[in-house]
């Protein structure tokens, strides 16, 4: 389209000819009159000009300094002349005006006349600028568009490419924006889907992408960071009919051939330069955008922008050419209509209080590695460190959502920093409970098994992230100076055994646990953000980004923040709300107060006061009194909550407290998280606010609600925050529970953890406890004699109690019988004295064990009887069975099998009315050891399948094991070998998983008497064989009843000794293979599922 009111030459180029012999045509025509038609170059010339075009890409690519480009540019552009013109140019110049700027417009379909240095034209007196088209026509244009302009930009540097400095070029190009009537959103990835997503929803005046040019395109980047070359059909479909393309590429060739196939696809002008205009960069797109923003057409925004660059002659090869229509104005400047603003929002993963973003910004290398790698492998443990507020959770939950619909374990460490094995096992469980396979539910309950070690219990952890495919995430992890046995356990197990799992670790510093990490692990270390990405986010912000266009918020004072406070993103919340209203001259003058000194430590320390005293002081003062006190009263919260909880702690109505926190938000102190709202990142600050009484009781509060949530997390920040509130009661009767909670579930590990330190009675008899199930009953008895010392002393007669109590125990297994008795008679009496009907019941319970030990039977069912009686009165109906139970135990000792079987059926009762699944089975099968003992067979096997189907139900695995190992014995009995042996083969299954390897054996020993009884004789030699391996690896005495069973054997088949020790390798590595699976399949078959 030509434009009437300026001067205008023409030049119409085609190419005619054969291959070697071509040459190029064109018409000539100046001010709309034809001055020539069917003008040819020879085919000399027409190489000239395709040589022209080479010097000009190689000029171009190489940079020369100012002279050779001075040199390089009168060559070019006086052979240009020379080639074009050379004597018709009187005649094409005399109806020119010499006052104005002369249009060359060239039309052609050849690249390489699209791509001669056309700028360069020698015009002897004329000043002039260019037009570039195609010969396609153009199509209809949209109409200009309501101000402000709006300019999308995207610097796409694939890895794999000559390296651009694109955090460099993104800051230049944000503080070349400052103070210009437009909107700008810079794409963070670099991606062709993130680009066109962008420009679906932000409908750009000018889409402005910086990077690599060839011959397949424009080089995008890939979600790993390599190129993805996209074409110039790809590009034209990004942009509304009308819209600007401003590429800087490298490559001269390929950027002229892709702006040459742009225009030609689409109505659209193309503006090409080159990818780097060096220190004139800045001020040229200050001076082109500033044109296009006041509604100047594309061409004549160009010709106030090209002077800038004429300062600077070696620039003058990167000058941008137009290619297309440049001529109508992008914008109608009589009309506005401010661009919604749409920030995406990232909220922390449910169950973390870190990971909110608003939105995410920068780190785009690191998400490159890593979130392909965690998806597809091979990376499958993470470890994010970095200082806290560096944004490791924020990365973390980032990565996660890339990894697809994966289930998810958010584990946050509590804020002592110490991650313990329950609450790993408590997240983990309940993941697996929840996601409805059977498989996981039985992983589940080995991670609650407290008689497996806890190795055992973490493999089985492990093994459920992998089968159930889960992503689990660890937050907070503070690393200690000591190793962890818990953690450093759990870091081998995930290096070694994570496969279709993925973890990822949020910590401070590499865990000393973590050990040397293998080729699928990866520690990645987070330090501050970009410049250009801490700009980005702080100009996401409406108010923000206002006055940055009115110029009243300068570039260099977001410069002056980062230099002397650094870019820590756990600043950027603040920084924003307050540059959104801020006195900037204030702000600049007490910036440059800032000294900092030259030690970093010493540095550090300046930068956060002086980040204190600048943002979070100005933020909290921007609330009344009352808003300011609710808020540091609701940051006792150690973790995220919901409103309710919030406005407890903040002693204020939920709503009134929902508006605040929704004010603290506007301000950067608070944000929203999956469960409620986080008022963490500045917790110290805000606490800091309150008097210590008043911070005592909103901590207080925070405990409180905690322990009502009654998870293992929770009730360990309701222990801290009682603590830091001063509550000793309080805290004291939390660790109990915790530790009670630990003993039961066998972790002594962390339960010497949580008492680290401590040396209070109560905590020293919770040790002593833990070390007495452990079965360390020395050391359990100094801890138990240091406690009730420490008990006496503070004449607390229950905790005396208990500790005689445990005493008791430890005597009792030591067999010192008569010790025991005198210390539970002390306990009983003591607690009879307390009113502890309870506790004096359990008492006498292991005082009638005791005298079991001593064959004092009378004296047992009395004590027996007491505790019972007790128990019923205070409507324990569980223990009264357990006693009842233990009654039965004297009488079958006594060989009174009636009255035993009584007691029995009284106890089951009772177990059956209380929905005690456990105690329903253990009386069962002891009902079923009777009918053994009776030799009633067939009711022994029918109470064993009721046993099995109850202990299916709960997951017990050793009360199984042991179930099917018994039914297989009564099955021999009743002549049914066939489910005998698939009985046998049941509790082998269980008995591999958990690890019971001396009833691993007995059940291989069982199978091969079977086989010999089947007369398989080799084969149950090898399973013989097997068996006395196994316990001669486990140090068993029983190896001397089954060696002699194997030599016999051997020496029955006439097996020489030579023979026998082949035969013992091909033990070995069978059971190495598969634990001897195919050999037992061998002599009995497949195993039949469902099978009794």
């Amino acid at each position: 389209m030509i434009d009437m009111r300026a001067p205008t030459v023409e030049l119409f180029v085609r190419e005619e000819g054969a291959a070697h012999g071509k040459s190029l045509v064109y018409d000539l025509l100046s001010m709309g009159s034809e001055l020539g038609k069917g003008l040819r170059l020879s085919p000399p010339q027409s190489r000239e000009v395709l040589e022209l075009a080479r010097q000009a890409a190689a000029v171009f690519e190489q940079r020369p300094g100012k002279e050779a480009s001075e040199a390089a540019m009168e060559i070019m552009g006086e052979a240009l002349f020379r080639l074009w013109f050379g004597d018709r140019w009187k005649e094409v110049s005399k109806d020119l005006p010499t006052e104005q700027d002369v249009v060359i417009e060239v039309v052609s379909d050849v690249p390489n006349v699209l791509a001669l240095p056309w700028e360069m034209l020698r015009l002897p007196g004329q000043r002039h600028r260019v037009r570039r088209n195609s010969g396609t026509a153009q199509g209809a244009q949209r109409p200009a568009a309501p101000a402000p302009l709006r300019v999308l930009i995207a610097i796409c540097s694939p890895a794999e490419l000559p390296r651009l400095e694109w955090d460099g070029t993104e800051e230049g190009i944000i503080d070349s924006l400052q103070g210009l009537d437009l909107t700008f959103h810079i794409c963070d990835q670099g991606r062709f889907d993130e680009i066109a997503d962008s420009c679906g929803r932000l409908c750009p005046h000018v889409l402005h992408l910086v990077g690599h040019c060839g011959e397949m395109g424009f080089a995008f980047e890939d979600e790993q960071g390599r190129s993805d070359w996209r074409s110039a059909i790809d590009l034209a479909g990004l942009l509304p009919l009308g819209s600007v393309l401003l590429i800087q590429g490298r490559d001269f060739g390929g950027l002229s051939r892709l702006a040459r196939d742009l225009i030609s696809s689409q109505s659209r002008a193309v503006l090409a330069a080159g990818a780097s205009l060096g220190e004139g960069e800045g001020r040229f797109l200050r001076e082109l955008y500033a044109a296009l923003s006041v509604g100047q057409s594309l061409e004549d925004a160009l010709q106030s922008a090209r002077p800038v660059l004429a300062d600077d002659a070696g620039l003058a090869w990167a000058v941008p050419q137009l290619y297309g229509d440049g001529t109508r104005r992008l914008l109608d400047s009589s009309r506005r209509q401010e661009p919604a603003r749409e920030i995406a929002v990232q909220l922390p993963l449910p169950g973390l209080s870190g990971g909110y973003a608003a939105p995410f910004l920068g780190r785009k290398r690191m998400v490159q590695r890593l979130a392909p790698s965690l998806r597809e492998g091979p990376l499958r443990l993470l470890i994010l460190t970095g200082p806290s507020g560096s944004g490791r959770s924020t990365l973390a939950c980032r990565l996660v959502r890339g990894l697809g619909h994966r289930p998810l374990i958010a584990i946050q460490v509590p804020s002592s920093g110490k991650l313990l094995g329950a609450a790993l096992f408590e997240s983990c469980r309940h993941a697996f409970q929840s996601a409805g396979s059977v498989d996981l539910a039985g992983l589940a309950a080995r991670m609650d098994d407290a008689d497996l070690t806890l190795e055992r219990r973490m493999a089985a952890a492990v093994q459920g992230i992998n089968e159930g495919g889960f992503v689990l995430v660890v937050d907070g992890l503070m690393s200690g100076k000591k190793a962890d046995p818990t953690l450093t356990t759990f870091f081998s197990l995930l290096k070694n055994e994570l496969k279709e799992g993925r973890a990822i670790i949020c910590a401070d510093s590499l865990p000393l646990e973590a050990g040397r990490l293998g080729q699928s692990d990866r520690s990645e270390w987070l330090g501050e953000i970009s410049d250009s990405a801490f700009k980005r986010y702080i100009l996401q912000d409406g108010d923000v980004s206002r006055r940055f266009r009115q110029g009243s918020l300068r570039s260099s004072l977001l410069q002056q923040i980062t230099s002397t406070l650094g870019r820590n993103p756990v600043y950027l919340d603040l920084v924003r709300a307050r540059l959104a209203k801020a006195d900037t001259d204030d702000l600049d003058l007490r910036l440059k107060e800032i000294v900092l000194p030259a030690d970093l430590r010493s540095r550090r320390v300046a930068q956060e006061k002086g980040f204190r005293e600048l943002f979070l002081e100005e933020a909290f003062a921007s609330l009344s009194v009352s808003e300011g006190r609710a808020l540091a009263r609701s940051s006792a919260f150690p973790v995220s909550a919901p409103a309710v909880e919030l406005s407890a702690a903040a002693a204020f109505p939920e709503g009134e407290t929902e508006r605040i926190l929704a004010m603290a938000q506007s301000l950067g102190l608070a944000h929203p998280a999956a469960s409620g709202w986080s008022v963490l990142n500045h917790r110290n600050f805000l606490l800091g606010k309150l008097e210590a009484e008043e911070k005592a009781e909103a901590l207080s509060i925070a405990g409180e609600m905690l322990a009502k949530r009654r998870t293992f997390a929770a009730m360990l920040e309701a222990d801290l925050s009682f603590a830091l509130a001063g509550k000793t009661d309080l805290e004291q009767e939390i660790f109990r529970q915790l530790a009670g909670y630990l003993i039961r579930h066998g972790m002594q590990q962390d339960l010497d953890v949580l008492s680290e330190g401590r040396t209070d009675p109560q905590s020293i008899g919770m040790r002593a406890a833990s070390l007495l199930q452990k079965g360390d009953l020395d050391a359990a008895a100094l801890q138990l004699d240091a406690a009730l010392e420490g008990f006496r002393k503070a004449a607390d007669r229950a905790g005396e109690a208990a500790m005689l109590h445990n005493l008791g125990s430890v005597a009792l297994r030591r067999g010192q019988s008569g010790q025991a008795r005198e210390r539970f008679r002390s306990a009983a009496d003591l607690l009879e004295s307390l009113g502890d009907r309870a506790g004096e019941a359990s008492a006498l319970h292991n005082l009638a064990l005791a005298a079991i030990q001593d064959l004092e039977y009378a004296t047992a069912r009395e004590s027996l009887e007491k505790s019972r009686r007790l128990l019923h009165d205070i409507g324990d109906r569980g223990g009264e069975a357990q006693s009842l139970q233990t009654m039965a135990r004297i009488y079958l000792a006594e060989k009174q099998d009636q009255q035993a079987r009584e007691l029995l059926q009284q106890a089951l009762a009772l177990f059956q009315e209380g929905g005690d699944l456990e105690g329903e089975a253990s009386t069962i099968d002891g009902l079923a050891a009777l009918d053994i003992r009776q030799e009633r067979w067939s009711e022994a096997r029918d109470r064993l399948q009721k046993v099995l189907e109850i202990l299916i139900r709960t997951g017990n695995d050793s009360g199984l094991s042991a179930t099917w190992h018994n039914l297989a014995t009564v099955q021999q009995q009743l002549g049914d070998r066939s489910q005998a042996q698939m009985s046998l083969r049941r509790a082998l299954e269980i008995q591999r998983r958990s690890g019971d390897r001396a009833g691993e054996a007995a059940s291989i020993f069982q199978l091969g008497i079977m086989a010999v009884w089947e007369s398989k004789m080799q084969e149950g030699l090898r399973l013989l064989a097997m068996a006395a391996m196994i316990l001669r690896s486990t140090g068993s005495p029983d190896l001397k009843q089954v060696e002699p069973m194997v030599e016999n054997l051997a020496a029955q088949l006439k097996v020489t000794p030579e023979q026998f020790m082949n035969l013992v390798g091909q033990v070995v590595t069978a059971y190495r293979r598969d634990g001897g699976q195919k050999l037992i399949e061998e002599v009995f078959g497949p195993l039949k599922d469902g099978a009794d």
